[in-house]
């Protein structure tokens, strides 16, 4: 899947499985966790929707996200390979102030 930087990413599943799953995401292997810009609802039951959103994508929100499922009879995962095109506002600003920071040490160096 690939998204413009600065967009809504949003990644919707549905989970079966009884007794009733626990559900985790991961980023690169990296368990997600909800923040300021990542959002996971998940509903509970043997039939369950699970939905991602990602708000302002960002270049570093590229990678593969796995779904993984478990309960006490097994588990199961599958994974979406996310990319992101362009480049976001954040990581321009970043460029800026840091190029801003250059000219005043070299504004105190003379």
């Amino acid at each position: 899947m690939t998204f413009k930087a600065g967009t809504k990413i949003k990644v919707e599943a549905t989970i079966t499985g009884s007794p009733a799953p626990t559900i985790t995401v991961s980023q690169n292997t990296t368990e997600l966790s909800p923040s300021d810009r990542v959002t996971i609802e998940t509903e509970k039951g043997t039939k369950a929707k699970m939905t991602l959103t990602i708000d302002k994508c960002e270049r570093n929100d590229m990678g593969e996200y796995t779904f993984n499922a478990a309960n006490d009879l097994g588990s199961d995962s599958t994974s979406v390979k996310i990319t992101i095109v362009g480049e976001s506002l954040c990581i321009f600003n970043w460029f800026v102030v840091f190029c801003v920071l250059i000219s005043l040490m070299e504004l105190n160096l003379n």
